[in-house]
């Protein structure tokens, strides 16, 4: 509906100005600038479509990069429910792993390293009460590595 909104108006600032032109004398600097304006006109419709195409594309590629907390628990409440305890555990850890990640590049835009490190074990305190309940399910413990884990010992695994 917008994009038909937006077109509709697009054609109607181009229409209006050519009626305007029309009524007026005619030369040959008036066509010249009808002309210039119905080419403006197209060429901002096709940069609308470019740019709204491109939204959708963010959205997808969002969707695919960006896993969410309720479909983890739903995938590992799938893999419970089959049976596959193992599988489960092992996908729950994986996901666990690459949150300690994204919060330790968060930590890293912060300066003051006194901050960073109460960033990373917040984040890390945030995680283990968000998922330790998870693990309970499933008949496992959360990671005692990762539970006590401190942004100077994350840090040190890399060296």
């Amino acid at each position: 509906m917008k994009k038909i909104l937006i077109v509709t108006l697009s054609l109607l600032a181009s229409i209006s100005s050519y009626a305007y032109d029309y009524y007026s004398e005619k030369d040959d600097s008036s066509t010249l600038y009808v002309f210039v304006l119905l080419i403006a006109g197209v060429l901002n419709v096709i940069l609308l479509y470019k740019i709204w195409c491109m939204t959708n594309d963010v959205k997808k590629i969002r969707e695919k990069f960006c896993l969410d907390t309720t479909f983890i628990k739903s995938k590992v409440r799938q893999l419970y429910l089959i049976g596959d305890i193992e599988t489960a555990y092992n996908a729950l850890n994986t996901y666990i792993v690459d949150e300690v990640e994204n919060i330790y590049q968060r930590t890293l835009v912060i300066q003051i390293s006194l901050e960073k490190e109460k960033k990373f074990t917040s984040g890390i305190a945030e995680l283990v009460k968000r998922y330790e309940n998870t693990y309970k399910v499933i008949g496992k413990e959360f990671p005692a590595n990762i539970k006590d884990l401190t942004l100077e010992q994350y840090v040190n695994l890399a060296k």
